[in-house]
């Protein structure tokens, strides 16, 4: 019984079946106008949607890959009349993202090309150009022939995360923005990709209303964006700040608004180039953090070491923050402030050295303490330290 239609594209894009046809005829059966809607479906399959004349100019050996909404990658015939128009549009439509105001910012690279050689960004028609150009000069070159692929790839790192979140069902009818419900969580930087002209680019951005920064701050804020916006690499629009591994690493809204914190509050060791001894900046950090043991050495490098607040004196070091925690709630207990210390635990702070350097909106940030909470938690911290530690010991001496 002679395949359908159907049965023979299917297999014929799956394992390379061959169809029941001469290249000019159809398949026994098929007449009028039933036969010309398969030959048509075989054409487009062979080449491309292009025309039987423009069979020759297809290279076999020169093939597209795009990147697709999920992990898998899907491959797209071209040929030298192929425009990256045509590229585009077959990109959106494989990611999913047509509807999407905010497309991707694309980029190709070749097959051969090394892993570590950067992919060159492909948004203007002479770039295209050039990709098949330096496709068709690699297999002049091959002693052996084999496939070329221009592997198409998208420039943005969050775009791929951005566009799962904007297509999951939202959960009120006529949302379009994902809603981040506090500042104090860890959240992935995502992309407005609804933005109209003029409207922020990332959605974190939403979330300062809720927690705005003090004149002070904001200020320390616009500065840092500035000073860490110069990267050749990365462009003007990217803060990025090189990590302890040489890697350039865009700076999110978070580090950003605490390290602006951080410089309002006259923090000790913190510069527009030297952020906050906290966990959220470890990867920037040239050693490990040394507490007092380490820093009260004179230090031999010129890199700046983490060094103790003044105030705090080194017989209190020791102290741990959960009993440091836990002889607060001893004096006012209506605060349950023992409950944070799993937090403090979990963003890797254990000696009370580690936070005495947060100011109030460090702490709520840090591990989202109510801010009459956070306040008492300083005024205690600074003013009842020595109590505190003699209760923590277990002394009768008050």
């Amino acid at each position: 019984m002679p395949r359908t239609i159907a049965q023979q594209v299917d297999q014929y894009l799956l394992s390379g079946v061959e169809l029941d046809e001469d290249i000019s005829g159809a398949p026994l059966g098929l007449e009028g106008e039933e036969a010309g809607a398969y030959y048509e479906m075989k054409k487009s399959i062979q080449f491309g949607g292009h025309t039987q004349g423009e069979k020759d100019k297809v290279n076999p050996r020169i093939s597209c890959v795009l990147p697709t909404f999920g992990d898998a990658s899907t491959r797209f015939l071209i040929n030298e009349a192929t425009t990256l128009e045509e590229v585009a549009t077959a990109t959106h439509k494989a990611l999913h993202c047509t509807e999407v105001k905010r497309k991707p910012t694309l980029t190709w690279k070749l097959s051969t090309d090394k892993k570590k050689d950067p992919a060159t960004i492909l948004d203007t028609p002479e770039e295209w150009v050039t990709a098949m150009r330096r496709a068709r000069e690699t297999i002049s070159r091959q002693r052996k022939p084999s496939e070329v692929e221009i592997i198409v790839g998208i420039a943005e790192s969050e775009y791929l995360n951005s566009l799962k979140q904007r297509l999951k069902p939202q959960s009120q009818p006529g949302a379009s923005k994902l809603k981040l419900k506090s500042k104090t969580k860890a959240a992935p930087l995502l992309l407005n990709l609804d933005a109209e002209d003029g409207e922020d680019e990332y959605l974190l951005q939403e979330v300062k209303e809720e927690n705005p920064l003090t004149e002070r701050e904001q200020l320390y804020h616009d500065l840092l964006i500035k000073q860490h916006s110069q990267c050749q690499r990365c462009g003007p629009d990217v803060p990025c700040k090189i990590t302890n591994l040489g890697v350039h690493r865009r700076l999110t809204f978070q580090q950003l608004d605490v390290w602006a914190l951080a410089l309002a509050g006259n923090s000790t060791d913190v510069t527009i180039n030297s952020p906050p001894d906290m966990s959220l900046f470890n990867e920037f950090r040239p050693h490990p953090s040394r507490l007092l043991s380490s820093s009260c050495q004179p230090s031999t490098t010129p890199v700046p070491m983490a060094q103790p607040e003044p105030s705090l004196d080194p017989a209190y070091t020791s102290l741990s923050i959960a009993d440091f925690l836990h002889t607060i709630q001893q004096k006012d207990p209506r605060r349950e402030v023992v409950k944070y210390a799993s937090t403090f635990e979990e963003k890797g702070y254990l000696d009370l050295s580690e936070i005495f350097h947060m100011n109030e909106k460090m702490l709520e940030m840090s591990v989202s303490m109510p801010e009459g909470t956070a306040r008492a938690v300083r005024k205690l911290s600074f003013d009842d330290l020595p109590i505190l530690y003699i209760i923590s010991k277990g002394s009768s001496i008050l």
